[in-house]
């Protein structure tokens, strides 16, 4: 690892397969105008700054169309929603444009996976995840790009290793243990007061880990959620949209001069759909530019990361 901070910035492209259960894909845009509006701005800020990100992907969204028959071994009723149809039809479920869009950028970001269907890792046969895990580097080769090395387990949750070995998966995004949490009181806490996971890549069983935040980290949960409404706790506090922006802001330009101070590492990640409104781009917009001023720092995707674990 360098003698500079060092910093992965992911971002999770899910859309309708993150946000299906209980019917949460209504927080996404009409026809997905405003996603797609918002990955250009993302994709020209990081032009501008020369920045690369590593987006994870859920497999599915790279079809530009499918007949709904993906069920291998997966619990009942799994892909009941999956529309059966095409990009044109249902662009919250297919789009393979937005994939198009990134490997048309100036800069070369990374295409991860995020599971082929969104799938619950920790709840299924490694055999289905293996499945998964190749569904996807099926697509990739269909679509002429490299298979993907790295993969963020939806949810954050920790699946088993050895599928991932065997699919060619060489990085892991997870949060650690001490930082995870299912107490709403806990989560209102770490959203106000603590910091994201300042530690270096570790091989675990193979699998090099890259920690992050069990919580998304460059939005900032005290904002609404592309159309989704900030937690109800926020929304009766005193406190203005604009001062949450300004606490964010501060609060990441904060924790990236301790991670070069400390020439440690640091991985943000964020949901396209989250990033999805004017307040937490203004974060995003002030967050690259500050990033891209930074001497003593190197931004990696987590494909890079692995790379240079092997140097």
């Amino acid at each position: 690892m360098d003698e500079n901070g060092v910093l992965t910035l992911s971002i999770e492209v899910e859309l309708a397969w993150g946000l299906k259960e209980g019917g949460y894909y209504l927080c996404l845009s009409k026809e997905r105008k405003r996603e797609t509006e918002i990955l250009e701005s993302i994709l020209e800020l990081c032009e501008q700054n020369k920045i690369p990100i590593t987006f994870d992907f859920v497999g599915h969204l790279l079809l530009e169309k499918c007949d709904g028959d993906h069920n291998h071994g997966h619990q009942q009723g799994w892909f009941d929603e999956d529309p059966a149809s095409d990009v044109d039809k249902d662009p919250l479920w297919y789009a393979p444009d937005l994939l198009d869009r990134i490997l048309d950028s100036e800069v070369e970001h990374e295409i991860a996976t995020h599971t082929f269907s969104h799938l619950w890792v920790d709840e299924i046969s490694p055999e289905v995840l293996r499945w998964e895990l190749e569904k996807v580097n099926e697509i990739h080769d269909k679509l002429g790009i490299k298979r993907p090395v790295s993969m963020v387990a939806p949810q954050n949750r920790v699946p088993p290793y050895e599928p991932l070995r065997v699919s060619g998966i060489k990085v892991l995004r997870r949060c650690p243990e001490d930082k995870v949490t299912s107490s709403k009181i806990k989560m209102l806490w770490n959203d106000l007061f603590s910091e994201s996971p300042h530690e270096k890549p570790v091989l675990k069983d193979g699998i090099l880990e890259s920690y992050g935040d069990h919580r998304a980290t460059l939005t900032a949960n005290y904002l609404p959620h592309g159309r989704k409404k900030a937690h109800p706790f926020y929304r009766f506090l005193p406190i203005s949209k604009e001062y949450w922006v300004e606490r964010q802001k501060k609060k990441l330009r904060h924790e990236l001069r301790d991670v070069i101070t400390q020439t440690q590492h640091i991985h943000l990640w964020s949901h396209l759909w989250e990033m999805s409104n004017r307040w937490q781009m203004e974060i995003f917009e002030d967050f690259v530019g500050f990033i891209g001023k930074q001497e003593n720092l190197k931004v990696k995707t987590m494909r890079e990361l692995w790379e240079d674990f092997n140097r």
